[in-house]
């Protein structure tokens, strides 16, 4: 009976860290305060003033930058616009807010961060690799002639644009930055952080550099949301050196060629106009557009139908539709 008793005591700190553990997660509405760039309005029109601004920027006439010259906008037409991101933030908004109203699920306080990069390690590296094989149908060989014509991006031509095996690889953003969070901080780097670099790396080649931007996002959101985290500056600028140079080399593997043709032969220039046409092109095709319907001159769909079909992602429709 003694034995029992002493036995059930010895097991009772162990649950009693459990539910500690869990009552402590329990509370999230008060932890759930995001740091400023995190905030639902932020995360909408703050990417909206980056294009603004890489719109206005002088763009060379080549049409190398995404558009050979800056689409003409009335005040009907930005007025418009401004309307439709203001909806938008008020939506990011109310939905963030219904959000932090509704329950935790309680099982993931039990979840370590360890764990959640593990499993996006495995899935997301198993992702990858399918995609190399399906890109070069098997015939990997493919990769070095096409990085040594620096002409990677013809790669995105074979992959398979559904859902399938191939899309988990964008399960690396995850492994990668809680990766990139551990390296800004004071936390040891170990084998599993640089497997999960190296799959997030491989899958950003295969026509996918926003990923490095999702996981630098990940990353930040690791840090903002752990206050025990100490971001160390000398790892924070050497990893967003890194980052920078990953960008350029990424770059200039794909479109050396076409950049060449254009008459910019620096890899940081092309770097640069490459990141002016991916930014600042939706706002050129936000306002050309809105102009356009305004006019007239497109035909705008009023069909309910056909107005939730366009709410569809795009792989999801290539796959079922």
């Amino acid at each position: 009976m003694t034995r029992a008793r002493s036995g059930a005591s010895a097991m009772r700190p162990e649950k009693v860290s459990r539910q500690q553990r869990a009552a402590a997660s329990v509370d999230w509405r008060t932890r759930l305060r995001p740091a400023l760039p995190f905030l639902p309005i932020v995360l909408v029109l703050g990417p909206v003033a980056v294009s603004i601004f890489a719109w206005l920027a002088p763009t060379p006439p080549s049409g190398i930058g995404g558009f050979f010259q800056r689409s003409a906008i009335s005040i009907p037409a930005a007025l418009l616009v401004i309307g439709w991101f203001a909806v938008l933030a008020a939506a990011a908004c109310v939905g963030f807010d219904a959000g932090r109203r509704g329950r935790l699920f309680s099982g993931l306080a039990a979840v370590s961060e360890r764990e959640v990069q593990l499993t996006a390690t495995v899935v997301g590296s198993s992702g990858v690799l399918y995609a190399y094989w399906t890109a070069t149908n098997g015939r990997l060989g493919v990769i070095r002639a096409l990085w040594a014509d620096q002409q990677f991006n013809q790669l995105r031509q074979g992959l398979e644009y559904g859902v399938g095996l191939g899309t988990l690889r964008y399960a690396t953003v995850i492994a990668g930055g809680i990766a990139l969070a551990n390296i800004v901080c004071k936390i040891r780097f170990t084998a599993l952080d640089g497997f999960a670099l190296a799959s997030l790396i491989a899958a950003s080649f295969l026509a996918s550099r926003l990923s490095i931007i999702m996981a630098v996002a990940v990353a930040f959101a690791a840090v903002a949301g752990n206050r025990e985290r100490a971001v160390a500056t000398r790892r924070l600028v050497a990893a967003a050196l890194g980052l920078v140079l990953l960008f350029v080399g990424l770059n200039f593997s794909r479109n050396a060629a076409t950049y060449r043709d254009a008459g910019v032969g620096n890899p940081i220039a092309a770097a640069a106009i490459n990141a002016q046409a991916y930014v600042g092109v939706p706002m050129q095709v936000t306002t050309a557009v809105t102009a356009e319907a305004l006019s007239g001159h497109i035909d705008v769909t009023s069909d309910f139908g056909a107005g939730i079909g366009l709410l569809i992602p795009s792989y999801v429709a290539n796959s079922f539709g």
